[in-house]
């Protein structure tokens, strides 16, 4: 794919010998070769269309993120504070009527999508991919003029990139204090952009390299829910864009920016010599982009297996939910410091955010209501009396099968009565994953209701078969001039 001329055309990059060990490619190197090598012809057609569809659902979350009120503020003063730098009208914001330079754009628009925690994960890296690859990938096509084509190739470059890097280490840097999305979605977001500017090898790896010092994202937010990590996702769009322009120009970054002394993993996580070679060994065999797993709940997804089954629950006790006694969530380990403890902020969320990550009072709201939507987390919905009644009853228990098996994300509940009686249900894999899909008018319903909130229903329409079929010469400007529409209904 060759680079494109246009607003902030940044040039054809040089070309240049690289540092590193005789005889042996680094993992940024390989990584390279792989992106600058990768074209459209080369992508199996599921392939073509789990993309579409993660941009389908990742566009409709941040649309309802730039419109409702409440909960996500922090991402909209990512919007206003980039509207307001402007810069070369490149790509476009959501909801703002102009334009803006691409990483600045990329960086709102990705905190938009990332801050209802609606967007999909990648179950083995538990890296939020689409949240960071989606608006760069987007926002570098726009300044480009770059066909649909090449977009959804990249942003499937984009997504194996930063779930590989994620499959890394993702347990290592949750126990470390970082947030595996921004440390691993800033490469993918590079991945995206060289692919579009056409970078060669030499230039990409200098880009991954650059990226390396921009990984980063603690998981501090977590001790008070407060909503920095919505920004997560907009640090990695951006920097990865940024990474990538300045190597573009000859800026130097090290080929050993992942492995060995100093490399990322040993730099957040301690662990030295990783090994990658059972991640990228697989690079263009073995695709993880329709493995991303979509969000059938907006709210941490260590919580949905036991929300899958406390739906499946209220079925059963429809007529006798006043005479629930207790609760118990099954869960696996890492569940516990992020949806359960600390138990007093657990049970009584002060915030709408906290309440995502919550699973006493989600399970709670679960099983009263019959249903986990956007309106479950607002204001009104926290101070709920008998939610918080529940909720102050559901305890956890972490399941040695669950610790042990291969599914992640799995959960469970058991419900007592006040008579004794017990009831149990457990669910392996939560909706939404390979194993348990959400179908594809499953998904066409959510974008419409997100997407709803923002635009007109004929504009939804017009919005979702431009994204579906992206490949037609108008859908990219047709998706930004949309996106520019977009206001509160």
């Amino acid at each position: 794919m060759a680079a494109r001329g246009g607003a902030g055309d940044i040039g054809k990059p040089e070309r240049r010998s690289e540092p590193g060990v005789p005889g042996k490619r680094t993992a940024a190197q390989r990584i390279a070769e792989f992106v600058t090598g990768l074209r459209y012809d080369d992508l199996p057609e599921p392939v073509r269309q789990a993309a579409k569809l993660h941009a389908l659902d990742t566009i409709g979350v941040a649309i309802a993120g730039a419109v409702l009120p409440g909960e996500a503020a922090t991402a909209r003063a990512a919007l206003a504070v980039f509207a307001g730098m402007g810069g070369p009208p490149e790509a476009s914001l959501i909801g703002r009527a102009e334009r803006v330079a691409a990483a600045h754009a990329a960086y709102a628009n990705a905190a938009l999508a990332h801050a209802l925690d609606f967007d999909d994960i990648h179950t083995d890296s538990r890296v939020h991919a689409s949240a960071c690859v989606v608006p760069a990938a987007f926002a570098v096509a726009e300044r480009l003029g770059a066909s649909g084509r090449d977009l959804v190739t990249a942003l499937v470059a984009g997504t194996e990139v930063a779930v590989r890097i994620g499959m890394g280490g993702p347990i290592h840097f949750q126990q470390h204090g970082f947030h595996g999305t921004p440390v691993a979605g800033v490469f993918g977001a590079v991945a995206s952009a060289a692919a579009l500017l056409g970078l060669d090898p030499v230039a990409a790896t200098r880009a991954f390299g650059v990226a390396g010092d921009a990984a980063g994202g603690t998981n501090a937010w977590i001790a008070e829910g407060t909503a920095n990590k919505h920004l997560h996702a907009g640090w990695a769009a951006h920097n990865g864009i940024l990474a990538t322009d300045l190597a573009a120009h000859g800026a130097e970054g090290p080929p050993g920016v992942f492995e060995g002394r100093y490399g990322i993993y040993e730099a957040l996580t301690g662990e030295a010599d990783v090994d990658l070679s059972h991640v990228l060994d697989t690079m263009g065999t073995v695709w993880e982009t329709p493995k991303q797993a979509y969000k059938a709940y907006p709210s941490c997804y260590w919580m949905h297996g036991s929300l899958a089954a406390a739906r499946q629950l209220r079925d059963q006790l429809a007529d006798q939910l006043d005479r629930i006694e207790s609760v118990t969530a099954i869960v696996p380990t890492p569940a516990v410091t992020i949806v359960l403890e600390p138990r007093e902020t657990r049970i009584r969320p002060l915030t709408p955010y906290a309440g995502k990550f919550s699973l006493q009072f989600s399970v709670a709201a679960m099983l009263l209501r019959g249903v986990i939507d956007l309106a479950s987390y607002t204001a009104p919905s926290l101070a709920d009396p008998r939610v918080l009644d529940l909720a102050a009853r559901v305890d956890y228990t972490v399941s040695v099968a669950f610790d042990a098996g291969t599914q992640l994300y799995p959960g469970g509940l058991t419900v007592r009565l006040r008579d004794g009686r017990e009831f149990t249900v457990e669910v392996p894999e939560p909706p939404g994953t390979e194993l348990n899909p959400l179908t594809e008018d499953q998904l066409l319903g959510k974008f419409r209701a997100n997407a709803g909130y923002g635009l007109a229903e004929a504009e939804v329409t017009e919005l979702a078969e431009a994204i579906r079929n992206l490949e037609d010469p108008d859908a990219v400007p047709a998706v930004g001039r949309l996106l520019r529409r977009v206001r509160a209904r």
